[in-house]
């Protein structure tokens, strides 16, 4: 049976160290895809405005750039410890930095 699916629309930035992530803009959708599924990870973790969604499948790493504009499709995930997390299904550059 598929999970459920949630697609994030925003821009890359960096993070913590040599991390990057995406700046979700579609944060409403993001926050009630969170409450209804119940997902355990922090919105929240990368301090004030839109949540941040970390980009951490390392083939997608190389494909962008801060700055591009990108959408990034993760699905629920059942972890070993009972809670519930993301994991990345699909990850596309809609455009490079200006």
């Amino acid at each position: 049976m598929a999970q459920a699916q949630f697609t994030g629309h925003g821009w890359v930035i960096k993070t913590i160290g040599r991390d990057i992530g995406v700046r979700v803009e579609n944060e409403s959708e993001m926050r009630s895809f969170w409450r209804t599924n119940k997902i355990d990870t922090e919105l929240d973790w990368f301090g004030p405005g839109a949540p941040v969604i970390s980009i951490g499948r390392q083939a997608d790493i190389p494909g962008c750039e801060i700055g591009d504009r990108v959408t990034i499709t993760v699905e629920i995930q059942d972890r070993p410890n009972g809670k519930r997390g993301i994991r990345t299904i699909d990850f596309q550059v809609l455009a490079r930095k200006s």
